[in-house]
């Protein structure tokens, strides 16, 4: 899967991806991500820590298992900014690709 089909798996409009981020720095919103070699090329991000990295961001989203790789780079998709609402504990797997920007915990 590429870029442009990671985009376009979570809605049908193209949404812009953010620039890549350091590995040491961490989401701030659990989803599967797009992440540089030697990881992914997706993983999801439990809010705690990566899991597997697998070929699609479908079977990403569903893996409990961390990765060996934590300090990988990664990106996300481009979204405003809006409340995060509660969607199920962390490690859970029915979250998709993130839907927002991704950043550094306040």
């Amino acid at each position: 899967m590429t870029a442009m089909n990671f985009s376009m798996w979570v809605g049908s409009a193209r949404r812009e991806l953010t620039p890549w981020f350091a590995g040491a720095d961490k989401p701030v919103r659990a989803g599967v991500y797009q992440r540089n070699f030697p990881a992914g090329p997706y993983s999801c991000w439990n809010g705690l820590q990566w899991l597997q990295d697998r070929a699609s961001v479908v079977v990403a989203a569903v893996q409990t298992t961390p990765s060996r790789y934590q300090e990988a780079s990664w990106r996300g998709l481009v979204e405003p900014s809006r409340p995060q609402e509660p969607s199920g504990p962390l490690g859970s797997t029915d979250h998709g690709p993130a839907d927002v920007s991704p950043g550094q915990p306040s």
